[in-house]
């Protein structure tokens, strides 16, 4: 691969201070391997439905769907799904072939590896190179198809993983790669997702459903998260999964 003919984007929320730092975090480990980022001025609870018009759902997510939860989706979690929405229409309405989605907290971890994935099958039309849909490589056709699944199926039941990875059937006939399968785990990626402790994140995902609920879910990410994630931030270097 030649990852200056990769045409990257990277969901950052502009203006937004968390966002702004986790991209100031990333954007090197990703330009000094030669990837020219552009930046796409992520959607957010302001603005997310002033361009582009989705029906949203309540969540298909099995871990709602086991408890009995009605799960309505959170204005940021819309807004990130509208972000990953108007790239994938971007993708298949410019026919762009090398196409690079990343989000503004994954950071390049090993150049060698993600370029030896990148060349091994160039059919895949859905290749994920970390943790969910955190940054993927995604082709016009899929986007495509994508596109006309949701004008078939108007109402947003998943998130971007969920569209890009988990879909299955004859509207949507692309090939997918979940690379941490072949790899033996999250944590064996090319790609991490970093975090700081007192930053946070941009997403809220549990506001909207019972309080008990929430701190269940939380609790169960603070778990996953240690094995999965990268912690930064002067308090927290090195302090790693």
């Amino acid at each position: 691969m030649k990852p200056e003919n990769v045409t990257t984007f990277v969901i950052v929320i502009r203006g937004n201070e968390v966002s702004e730092y986790y991209y100031e975090q990333i954007k090197e480990s990703w330009e000094s391997n030669g990837f020219k980022l552009n930046r796409f001025d992520a959607y957010h609870p302001g603005n997310y439905n002033s361009r582009v018009k989705l029906n949203f759902g309540t969540s298909n997510s099995g871990k709602y769907v086991k408890k009995k939860i009605i799960k309505e989706y959170t204005p940021s979690e819309k807004a990130a799904f509208v972000s990953h929405y108007m790239i994938w229409k971007t993708i298949f309405e410019r026919n762009i072939k090398d196409a690079l989605i990343i989000e503004h907290d994954s950071r390049l971890r090993d150049y060698e590896l993600f370029e030896k994935e990148w060349d091994l099958d160039k059919r895949i039309d859905v290749k994920l190179f970390g943790q969910g849909a955190s940054c993927y490589r995604i082709s016009p056709r899929a986007a495509g198809s994508i596109r006309n699944f949701i004008h078939l199926n108007p109402v947003i039941n998943g998130g971007p993983m969920g569209y890009i990875a988990d879909m299955k059937g004859d509207t949507h006939p692309y090939q997918v790669e979940r690379t941490f399968e072949k790899l033996g785990g999250e944590i064996h990626l090319p790609v991490e997702h970093i975090y700081n402790r007192d930053k946070k994140n941009t997403i809220d995902k549990y506001s909207n459903i019972p309080k008990k609920w929430a701190k269940h879910f939380e609790k169960q990410q603070e778990t996953v998260s240690q094995k999965r994630w990268v912690f930064v931030g002067e308090e927290n270097e090195g302090d790693k999964d």
